[in-house]
């Protein structure tokens, strides 16, 4: 009952979620440490004050994101929406046998897969394809979110060795918030997405890690962190530390994202 009332008091004070308050440890923190957090309803306020709403579909749909930032993509990304685009899809698989399936308006990793064709032949590959446009369909019916029943395909990305020893099966992707102010960009509380378990995607919603990082230097600055409150300093698969580890090539990712955000 108490954690009731501290939940309800802490949503309406600093409008953070039940989870926030578990995940940083609102209890035992004073006003002024608790004030400095983004907090989930803050959160939505700053996002109607700073963006551009007639502009979001270019960051919610991963097909029209990646059109608009199609140099900086490194990978080849093509979108499945009817049966017209088989032949596109063709011409891809023959290059990527392997690939990514994502649902074209999703997040949360909800839908997200890898695929394989290889061994299919044509009549074969027909049938995949049918079932892909069909798992556009049902993704929106399963999880209730998106406006589209289509499905991107992306090249597989070969990332950093440094990167990837901390889940192989994964991508231990950066989380980089930008905001653009008077024409210059801000970088807002950077964090690292850590895979474990030998799962294939990175998402907190799937029982995955984050942890926070300098903005400045690139370090990893907190404990790898799980939404049901576990914190790790090591890695509970590999114990490869994951407070203090220097992400690799951070000023060259700084510019990226610099860069990206002047053209967004």
């Amino acid at each position: 009952e108490d954690t009731l009332y501290l939940t309800v008091y802490h949503y309406w004070v600093y409008g953070s979620s039940y989870e926030e308050c578990l995940n940083y440890d609102f209890e035992h923190k004073t006003h002024e440490e608790k004030s400095e957090y983004m907090t989930f309803r803050l959160r939505l306020l700053y996002i109607e004050h700073l963006s551009n709403k007639h502009d979001k579909h270019l960051l919610f749909n991963k097909y029209e994101t990646y059109q608009l930032f199609k140099d900086e993509y490194k990978r080849d990304v093509i979108l499945c929406k009817s049966e017209l685009d088989f032949g596109p899809f063709c011409e891809f698989v023959r290059e990527h046998p392997v690939f990514v399936v994502k649902p074209t308006d999703m997040s949360g990793g909800r839908g997200v897969h890898k695929a394989s064709v290889e061994g299919l032949n044509e009549q074969a590959l027909q049938q995949f394809y049918r079932a892909l446009l069909e798992e556009g369909k049902t993704n929106q019916e399963k999880f209730l979110a998106g406006q589209e029943q289509s499905v991107v395909l992306e090249e597989l990305i070969d990332q950093d060795e440094r990167m990837a020893a901390f889940n192989p099966a994964s991508v231990n992707g950066i989380r980089l918030n930008t905001v653009r102010v008077n024409g210059k960009i801000h970088v807002y509380q950077p964090w690292f997405k850590v895979g474990c378990g030998g799962h294939f995607l990175t998402s907190a919603v799937f029982g995955t890690m984050d942890a926070g990082i300098d903005a400045k230097t690139g370090i990893v600055d907190t404990p790898g962190f799980k939404e049901n409150g576990e914190r790790y300093e090591y890695h509970p698969d590999n114990h490869l530390p994951i407070l203090g580890f220097q992400i690799p090539q951070w000023d060259e990712l700084l510019d990226l994202a610099k860069n990206c955000a002047h053209r967004s």
